[in-house]
């Protein structure tokens, strides 16, 4: 939960984002044999993230000015009237992008994991 937390903020300041973090977290736990739940736990936590952040950066419903404030906001945009939103298109193109990375990465460190505890059997 700390991970969302933090790049909450990341996403909000556009400082460093910290949500790839939680794909090292799967990928721990499905080389160390967690329980499978475990796992898609975590994938479906950051699908969900992935999804407040989708529909955040299309249609600015507040989430961001919640925690920093409207003067905040406007110090970290770059527009004439903050918050700014980058449109259905870009936020589904960026959200699309980063569930890839984390399907891809699941299968393929699963695959790994499974070869490698072949091997030990």
């Amino acid at each position: 939960m700390s991970v969302v937390l933090n790049d909450w903020y990341g996403a909000q300041t556009k400082d460093m984002r910290t949500w790839p973090a939680q794909v090292l977290l799967i990928d721990i736990a499905l080389v160390c044999k967690l329980r499978a739940s475990v796992s898609y736990v975590l994938i479906g936590i950051v699908t969900l993230w992935l999804t407040v952040l989708l529909t955040e950066e299309a249609y600015r419903w507040g989430m961001f000015e919640v925690s920093l404030g409207n003067e905040n906001v406007s110090r970290v945009t770059n527009c004439a009237s903050p918050p700014c939103p980058i449109g259905f298109p870009s936020a589904f193109a960026n959200y699309c992008n980063n569930l890839s990375i984390l399907i891809f990465d699941f299968y393929f460190t699963r695959g790994f994991a499974d070869g490698v505890q072949k091997e030990h059997e």
